[in-house]
């Protein structure tokens, strides 16, 4: 994850996290025209493919306010399982904070990656 001139994240993967034909696809030009839910699957697949884990201090940057809200939605819409941990991650005022981290299984990036290219329509 990483914020372009204009302060704007978008997802930066390396080529074996994501398909080819979907690496092309989610770029700068095109990741702002994914939806909420399409952005935070891009964001769990690339990530869980890195062996990393996002939280919504993570999702933040990428435009989701309530993170757990879209995961349960690509739990129930998607039927893709994603995976929760419970952490502790320091606030900005000096105290940690309880948090869920979030990551799909191996058998689930997959399922995921297939969902995402057929919703962009990228086949």
């Amino acid at each position: 994850m990483i914020a372009n001139k204009h302060g704007v994240a978008h997802l930066q993967c390396h080529p074996r996290h994501l398909s080819k034909k979907l690496e092309l696809y989610i770029s700068d030009s095109n990741f702002n025209t994914l939806t909420k839910r399409q952005r935070i699957l891009a964001l769990l697949i690339c990530t869980s493919r890195c062996g990393c884990r996002i939280t919504r201090f993570d999702a933040e940057w990428f435009g989701d306010h309530c993170l757990n809200t879209t995961i349960s939605e690509i739990g129930r819409l998607d039927n893709i399982e994603v995976w929760r941990n419970e952490t502790k991650r320091p606030s900005r005022f000096g105290k940690a904070v309880t948090c869920k981290e979030y990551y799909l299984s191996v058998k689930q990036i997959y399922r995921a990656e297939k969902c995402l290219i057929r919703a962009v329509g990228v086949l």
